[in-house]
């Protein structure tokens, strides 16, 4: 399990920094992090994700939050369409 964990932790630092992202786990603090919950980790809609508070900033302990896929999907589009509201009002 320790191998597969690794990575999986490997993933999911390569992805954010895919993104731009800045990533600021180290291995034994996102294993602390997810806890008992990391088998219930995943991209399916009950699955639960690592999600960034309003989607923004580092992925670090204190700016990350649990939640179903479903919710930060739902969560992402609202931060987009508050954004696209907020530029729209500075033009406006």
């Amino acid at each position: 399990m320790a191998k597969e964990s690794y990575k999986k932790y490997q993933h999911q630092k390569w992805r954010a920094e895919a993104r731009g992202i800045d990533w600021q786990f180290t291995y034994d603090e996102w294993l602390v992090w997810w806890g008992a919950d990391i088998t219930l980790r995943g991209r399916q809609s009950g699955d639960l994700v690592m999600a960034r508070i309003g989607d923004v900033g580092p992925y670090s302990p204190a700016n990350c939050v649990k939640l179903t896929c479903n919710k930060n999907i739902s969560d992402a589009q609202t931060n987009k369409q508050l954004s696209t509201e907020h530029l729209q009002s500075l033009v406006s």
